[in-house]
């Protein structure tokens, strides 16, 4: 199965260029609809955290590298299907306020709408792996065939 590999500009547009484009992917591999979207809301998280924090003002990182990967990719498994997603930044990690306000839920919501969820930060950036809750494991659909042709 082929892998969705995305590159965004780390703006305020990136959460929502993967939203459409994993909602797609996920359509055409006939992910069921609540657990679609249960990881499309997931990875979004995971994006616009990237996006809004790992290139904060007064931190060098070069322009060109200010930018949001996201791989989605099918586990190997015989009893049900599952998706790995990594979103990686190349920014700096942010301390956790000692008083977030309302803010500071997005890793929980994602651990809470997917199987798993972990945050690797590192000198060049920070990576979150996403492991998506299980579906059943009967095959994909098959991709339609054109209407005119074999």
């Amino acid at each position: 199965m082929t892998a969705l590999t995305l590159r965004v500009p780390a703006d305020c547009r990136a959460p929502g260029r993967v939203r459409a484009e994993l909602k797609d992917w996920l359509a055409a591999r006939g992910w069921p609809g609540e657990d679609a979207d249960d990881l499309v809301l997931a990875v979004s998280e995971a994006v616009s955290n990237a996006a809004e924090h790992a290139y904060l003002a007064g931190r060098a990182v070069d322009k060109d590298c200010r930018v949001v990967l996201v791989t989605v990719a099918e586990l190997a498994a015989s009893d049900a299907r599952q998706l790995k997603v990594v979103v990686e930044d190349f920014g700096v990690w942010r301390p956790v306020p000692p008083d977030p306000g309302s803010r500071g839920r997005g890793l929980r919501m994602i651990g809470a709408l997917t199987e798993s969820c972990e945050v690797t930060q590192r000198s060049s950036g920070t990576t979150v792996t996403i492991i998506s809750n299980p579906i059943n494991a009967g095959p994909p659909p098959a991709f339609p065939r054109p209407a005119h042709g074999p």
